[in-house]
């Protein structure tokens, strides 16, 4: 259990939902580490929803979603009780407040399924999310910004690689699905060129120097080819798209963290 008070100890922190205790919150690394997963999290929700709702059981979703808003609503409690700094502070607030319909939503998908009712929620949440996304955001550039470490861009370039990765999932999930939203495709596209824009920095940068980083790199490279082919073929492959975005998620968190000294 001790080990556990660290957050991200390992790499399958940053593949799985998880909690965060008070040890988490120490220092900016522990902020920047706890905010970036969650506004990647907060997106794996709606990947997760999706899966649900077209009956797929791959990875118990039920139970994946149950944890991340279990993880979600215990970050969102831990930096309101550890940071005092009013930013986080009226972060918190809004974010409680974008979240109450939001959570309410996604707990559709742990009742009977009904479609055409989950559709709608799906829809509900994939338009609301991105007010819960954006606090955690700005609390993401609170910590940021009192890190002292260095190569703060790659480590932002690294955070959000892992970001996109979750982004095309859910919105892959949602494409498959059926869900009647004309943004679908367009927001498929930005997370590509996120993905891209945040791959080149990377591989552009001093800290591909680095043998374990260039390693992830490449992985990180073979997974955006994945995902800039799969979204074409005539088949749905949901199992095989999970587990791609699973695996850039963990290729780019391990950057973040050898980044961040984890």
């Amino acid at each position: 259990m001790a080990k556990m008070n660290h957050i991200l100890y390992t790499i399958l922190l940053l593949v799985a939902p998880i909690s965060v205790t008070g040890q988490s919150l120490k220092t900016p690394v522990d902020g920047v580490i706890a905010t970036g997963m969650q506004i990647a999290q907060v997106r794996f929700m709606l990947e997760v929803y999706a899966t649900i709702g077209a009956g797929i059981k791959y990875h118990a979703p039920k139970e994946e979603l149950k944890k991340a808003i279990a993880s979600y609503e215990e970050t969102l409690s831990l930096l309101e009780k550890k940071i005092a700094d009013p930013t986080v502070q009226s972060a918190v607030k809004t974010s409680r407040t974008a979240w109450v319909p939001v959570k309410k939503a996604l707990l559709t998908a742990l009742e009977k399924r009904d479609i055409p009712a989950m559709k709608k929620s799906a829809l509900f949440v994939h338009d609301h999310i991105r007010a819960v996304i954006r606090q955690m955001e700005i609390m993401n550039r609170y910590f940021s910004k009192n890190l002292k470490r260095p190569h703060p861009a790659a480590i932002g370039a690294a955070i959000e690689m892992a970001v996109s990765a979750r982004r095309l999932s859910s919105h892959y999930m949602l494409k498959m699905w059926e869900v009647p939203d004309p943004t679908i495709e367009a927001h498929w596209n930005q997370g590509m060129q996120k993905y891209r824009q945040a791959l080149a920095a990377l591989q552009q940068s001093d800290v591909a120097h680095d043998p374990m980083i260039a390693a992830e790199l490449k992985v990180c490279a073979k997974e955006y080819g994945f995902f800039e082919t799969v979204i074409g073929f005539d088949t749905y492959m949901p199992v095989l798209v999970k587990r791609h975005a699973e695996a850039a998620y963990a290729s780019a968190g391990k950057i973040a963290l050898k980044l961040l000294g984890r």
